[in-house]
C-alpha cells in the first residue's frame, strides 16, 4: 500500500510541477531605441504552488549593426493568479543574469553575469497556447533601461481592438475627408488578424452614398520594429451596414457581388494606419481608403513637418536635409524628435 500511494504522490508531484515552452515574437527597447529579436522560446515552469519559473534563454540583443550577448534570465517563484481566460504573472526580484549555453559563445561572452545582481520587473499573461509578457530590466551600472516584450498581449484571449482614426476617401482621384470612425481589429492568436470598418460611407459636401461593413478575415500580421505591418489580398462581398437609419436595401456594395480589396497597414497597440484599394470594375471606381496617418499614427512617432532643420542620426550626424524615402529604416532626429521610419 505505501509503494502504491508513494508513486500516487510522485505522479501528482510531476503533474503539479511541469514545464512548457512558448514561442512568442520578441522586441527590445534599449533607453527607447527598439529593434525586432524575431522568434525566441520561453520556458515557464508551473511549481503547483501558486508559482512558476520563467525562463529566458540564451537573451541577446541585436539590432542591424551588432550583438550584445546577454545571458539567461531565470526568474524563480513568479506570482500566478487565475484571471478570466489566462493566468496572470508578476514578479519584482533582483537577480543575477546566468550565462547562456549557445555553443558559439563561451561563459565569458555573455555581459549579464559581469552585472551581478540586477533589479528586473515581468508582468505578463499566460494561456495554454499564448505567453505575452513585459521584461524591465535596469543596467544602471550602464546607464541602461531595457523593456523586453514578449509575444502580444491581445493575442491572448482574441477579443477584438477598436481604434478611433481618421479617414480619407479618393474616388477616381477626388479625395474627400470622412473625418473619425471606428475600425475593429481582431487578433486570432495565429499570426492573422479579422478587420472590419463598419457602416462605410463615401460623402463630400453635397451627397452621401452607403456602401457598407468591409470584413477582411484572416489578415495576415507580420511583427516589425515597433509595429505590426498588416496585408490583405481578398475578393469580398461587401455586408450591408447596421446604421439603424439605412435598410438593407441602402447599401450599394452588397449589390456590387464580389470585388477585389487590398489592404495594407501598420498597427500598435495605440493606432492603425491602413490604406484599402477597392475595384469597383462594373461602376468604373476606383476607391482608395485611407485609415489614420502612418506618421503620428505609429509607435507615437511625431509627424513630419514640411520646414525641417536637417535629420541626424542617434550618433549626431547629419544624414539628410529632410526625410526621404531613400534613407535606409532606423530612428531619426528631426527638430528635436525621434521619428522612426
Amino acid at each position: 500500500m505505501k509503494k502504491i500511494l508513494l508513486s500516487i504522490c510522485c505522479c501528482l508531484m510531476a503533474v503539479a510541477a511541469y514545464a512548457q515552452s512558448y514561442t512568442e515574437n520578441i522586441t527590445v527597447d534599449v533607453n527607447d531605441n527598439v529593434a525586432n529579436q524575431g522568434k525566441k522560446t520561453i520556458e515557464v515552469k508551473r511549481n503547483g504552488d501558486g508559482t512558476c519559473d520563467f525562463t529566458l534563454p540564451n537573451f541577446i540583443m541585436a539590432d542591424a549593426t551588432s550583438e550584445v550577448p546577454v545571458g539567461t534570465i531565470h526568474l524563480a517563484g513568479v506570482k500566478m493568479e487565475q484571471k478570466d481566460g489566462y493566468v496572470a504573472l508578476a514578479a519584482d526580484q533582483n537577480i543575477t543574469i546566468q550565462p547562456g549555453n549557445d555553443p558559439n559563445l563561451g561563459a565569458s561572452d555573455w555581459m549579464g553575469p559581469m552585472l551581478g545582481e540586477v533589479p528586473i520587473v515581468l508582468n505578463g499573461k499566460l494561456t495554454d497556447e499564448h505567453l505575452a509578457a513585459t521584461i524591465n530590466i535596469d543596467f544602471a551600472i550602464l546607464n541602461m533601461k531595457i523593456i523586453v516584450k514578449i509575444g502580444n498581449e491581445d493575442s491572448q484571449s482574441g477579443e477584438a481592438q477598436t481604434y478611433e482614426e481618421n479617414i480619407t476617401v479618393d474616388v477616381n482621384d477626388n479625395v474627400a475627408d470622412q473625418g473619425k470612425k471606428t475600425i475593429e481589429v481582431k487578433r486570432n492568436g495565429d499570426g492573422t488578424c479579422d478587420f472590419t470598418l463598419p457602416n462605410f460611407i463615401m460623402a463630400d459636401a453635397t451627397s452621401e452614398v452607403p456602401v457598407g461593413t468591409i470584413h477582411l478575415a484572416g489578415v495576415k500580421m507580420e511583427q516589425k520594429d515597433g509595429y505590426v505591418a498588416l496585408a490583405a489580398d481578398q475578393n469580398i462581398t461587401i455586408q450591408p451596414g447596421n446604421d439603424p437609419n439605412l435598410g438593407a436595401s441602402d447599401w450599394m456594395g452588397p449589390m456590387l457581388g464580389e470585388v477585389p480589396i487590398v489592404l495594407n497597414g501598420k498597427l500598435t497597440d495605440e493606432h492603425l494606419a491602413a490604406t484599402i484599394n477597392i475595384d469597383f470594375a462594373i461602376l468604373n471606381m476606383k476607391i482608395i481608403v485611407k485609415i489614420g496617418d502612418e506618421q503620428t499614427g505609429i509607435g507615437e512617432v511625431v509627424a513630419v513637418q514640411n520646414k525641417q532643420t536637417g535629420v541626424y542620426n542617434l550618433n549626431g550626424v547629419r544624414v539628410a536635409d529632410k526625410m526621404n524615402n531613400a534613407l535606409p529604416k532606423g530612428i531619426y532626429i528631426v527638430g528635436g524628435k525621434k521619428i522612426i521610419k
